[in-house]
């Protein structure tokens, strides 16, 4: 649960609230960055989409039996 008010809520990026998340809303923070969130790294999501594919491959869903 996000707090309305915190004590020492300067905007730092150690605590929560919904002032930080009212101005990732007004500044389009499209990832989130102001709320501490970056992309996903391409390896990272690279392996990632590597594991699902053996495991559809391994399950026999959604995948292509060329």
């Amino acid at each position: 649960e996000v707090p309305q008010t915190q004590q020492g809520d300067i905007g730092a990026k150690d605590i929560p609230s919904w002032r930080r998340i009212c101005k990732v809303l007004l500044n389009n923070d499209y990832w989130c960055r102001a709320l501490s969130f970056s992309p996903t790294k391409a390896k990272n999501y690279q392996r990632y989409n590597e594991r699902i594919k053996g495991k559809r491959q391994e399950w026999g869903i959604l995948c292509n039996n060329d």
